[in-house]
C-alpha cells in the first residue's frame, strides 16, 4: 500500500480502464477475468491482494510471482506463464 503522506490515491480503476491506460485490448483478458473488476492500490508481489495492482520485473521474484494474491500483475510476455489462477496478467 502506498503512503498517504507521499502519494495521493488516484483510483480506484476497473480492469478496463488499467488495459486502455496500458494500450492493451479486453479480448487478451483470459475468461473469467472481467473488465468490470476494480483495483484501488498498487503492492509488493508477496503484500498485494485481490482489489491490488503489481508488478514483475526480477526472475528473482519468480516464487513470490507464483504465490502473488495480487488481483493483477504487470508481467512481460515470456513469464506471463507463472502468474497464478485468479490473477490477471497484464502483457507489458
Amino acid at each position: 500500500m502506498t503512503d498517504p503522506r507521499f502519494f495521493q490515491t488516484a483510483g480506484p480503476f476497473t480492469l478496463g480502464r488499467l488495459l486502455f491506460e496500458l494500450g492493451l485490448e479486453e479480448q487478451d483478458l483470459a475468461s473469467g477475468h472481467s473488465a468490470d473488476r476494480t483495483f484501488t492500490d498498487v503492492a509488493a508481489l508477496s503484500e498485494a491482494g485481490p482489489t491490488e495492482l503489481s508488478f514483475f520485473h526480477n526472475r528473482k521474484y519468480r516464487a513470490a510471482l507464483g504465490r502473488t494474491k495480487a488481483g493483477a500483475v504487470l508481467v512481460s510476455e515470456a513469464e506471463a506463464h507463472h502468474v497464478p489462477m485468479g490473477c490477471t496478467a497484464l502483457v507489458v
